[in-house]
């Protein structure tokens, strides 16, 4: 009798043990379509930030490509203005040139002062190497001097040089040839002949100098000119001081 209530207990028992596995079989099942739909949820929250992503990349290169622009524009515009005042120089010069212009009489003055300045430096070149005088050696690199500033002027305004040979008692002007000769010949007579010759030379400066500053406008010429008369004027008194 016992045995029968035990199996009837255990035929009564089994529908309830396969309802409890039925159940977390449920539940087994229920966690893995959370389990899926949490890892569906993750990859498209991934897939969201990823086009996120792209979409920030995309638009930081073409904040970039715009911000290349504007600095390629920037330069540009730099670049023209480098130009305009590249051009308002050129102008300016070309103006200044055209300026630069002199009558015939003030650019023949300034031509024959650059040879009459070569003329006395030659003189005193020669004369100096014949009598051991330092005071040609002195005043000769003086007059060097006084060419190169009177050559400075006939460059900016254009004109030639007459001294195309920088030989000694070489010159353009047949006149200054002659006169080469003649004060040479004059001043290797004797030492007091050869001071007697410099007296000459500056006293014919200082009158050539005096007349051409009379007639000169331009301030340039002039204040050259000037510095040439009170270098002819020291000169002079040099001179007549070795004669004394």
């Amino acid at each position: 009798m016992k045995k029968i209530m035990i199996i009837v207990l255990a035929l009564l028992l089994l529908p309830l043990a396969d309802l409890a596995v039925a159940q977390r079989g449920g539940q087994s099942g229920g966690g893995g379509r959370r389990g899926q739909g949490s890892s569906q949820q993750r990859w498209q929250q991934d897939a969201g930030r990823g086009q996120r992503g792209m979409g920030q990349g995309r638009q930081g290169q073409g904040q970039r490509g715009m911000g290349q622009g504007q600095r390629g524009m920037g330069q540009g515009q730099r670049g023209m203005g480098q130009g305009q005042r590249g051009m308002g120089q050129g102008r300016g010069r070309g103006q200044g040139q055209q300026a630069a212009v002199l009558d015939a009489n003030l650019a023949t003055g300034l031509t024959q002062m650059r040879e009459e300045e070569k003329l006395a430096r030659d003189v005193y070149l020669t004369l100096g190497e014949k009598w051991n005088l330092k005071i040609f050696n002195n005043i000769a690199r003086a007059e060097s001097r006084h060419m190169s500033a009177v050559g400075n002027l006939l460059r900016k305004y254009n004109l030639p040089d007459p001294v195309v040979d920088d030989t000694r008692g070489q010159f353009t002007n047949e006149k200054y040839n002659e006169l080469y000769q003649q004060l040479v010949a004059t001043g290797l007579n004797s030492p007091e002949d050869a001071l007697r010759v410099g007296v000459k030379i500056e006293e014919m400066d200082i009158a050539d100098l005096k007349q051409e500053i009379d007639g000169v406008q331009s301030q340039d010429i002039r204040r050259v000119y000037l510095n040439l008369l009170r270098g002819s004027e020291q000169h002079l008194r040099a001179f007549n001081n070795q004669l004394r």
